[in-house]
């Protein structure tokens, strides 16, 4: 496969579709975001993160109390 695969917990899939980067030990290449096998959005590896590459305007803006 050209790409990995990352497949998120609840927390992190919102984190993806807020449009912020997810922090790992080890991101390298591109790589797609998944919650339960639906794809979320595109991330590039950048050393200790994955940078977020949702368009803007799919990005949900607001924040749910206590999540």
């Amino acid at each position: 496969m050209p790409f990995n695969l990352l497949d998120l917990d609840q927390v992190q899939a919102l984190t993806v579709l807020r449009g912020e980067s997810l922090r790992t030990g080890d991101a390298h290449g591109w790589a797609l975001a998944r919650y339960e096998g639906a794809g979320l959005a595109w991330m590039k590896g950048a050393g200790e993160r994955w940078n977020n590459h949702l368009p803007k305007p799919l990005r949900i803006r607001m924040r749910p109390q206590g999540v």
